[in-house]
């Protein structure tokens, strides 16, 4: 697979997972009345915000423990599982019951979402940026550039999904269920990046430092 290639489909699984991460905070407004009742409606977008800003303080923990697992057992098991965990997280708040339902058990579980969304997108555009170095030896700063850029493309789309529910849809309806509806499409962009991922081979350098390695412990195994 050559390097292009590689950057394409790094750029638009980032781009994707980016929309994951950042739709919670577009979809405040509605969150906030589901999930937080005491209050007024300030108080409860504070909550809901203060949740959103929970995923970006375990993103520098999912950069560290998933880097250690990408030198350790290579970068493509490493970015697949990322993927899946935001995959998991998305949906999940998609089909969480709400404040209503559970009661704060609801809010603890979206928490627990959205730690798992910070987590694999704080392991997400440093893994993205590994790979597509390490399959593009000439040009590095272009093809990085890109995949940071490709994050403009999720922001885009969040953006627009949430403006054409809006249009089409009146409040009730969009507190009823469809702010359900960014989430699970959230997710099912994920299992499509999951998929677009899989195809991607092991990078080159990690392949040479394995050999290396397994060829500098042959002589101990005899």
């Amino acid at each position: 697979m050559n390097g292009k290639k590689v950057t394409f489909l790094t750029s638009i699984g980032a781009g994707l997972e980016y929309y994951d991460f950042v739709i919670y905070g577009m979809m405040a407004p509605y969150l906030s009345s589901l999930f937080f009742v005491s209050g007024d409606a300030s108080s409860q977008l504070i909550k809901t915000f203060a949740i959103f800003a929970v995923g970006y303080l375990f993103r520098p923990l999912g950069g560290i423990f998933f880097g250690l697992l990408a030198d350790r057992f290579g970068r493509k098991k490493s970015f697949l599982t990322v993927m899946l965990i935001m995959a998991s997280a998305t949906f999940g708040i998609g089909l969480l019951p709400t404040y209503s339902s559970i009661g704060g058990m609801a809010v603890v579980l979206l928490i627990i979402c959205r730690i798992l969304q910070g987590i694999s997108f704080g392991a997400e555009i440093p893994g993205a940026i590994t790979i597509v170095s390490e399959f593009n030896a000439k040009n590095k700063g272009i093809h990085c550039g890109l995949v940071i850029s490709s994050t403009a493309i999720g922001s885009t789309l969040a953006a627009l999904v949430l403006y054409l529910l809006s249009s089409n849809l009146d409040k009730d309806i969009m507190a009823a269920w469809g702010w359900r509806i960014p989430f699970l499409l959230g997710g099912l962009l994920a299992v499509v990046s999951y998929v677009m991922r899989s195809k991607l081979r092991e990078t080159p350098e990690f392949t040479r430092n394995v050999i290396k390695h397994q060829s500098m412990l042959a002589p101990l195994k005899l």
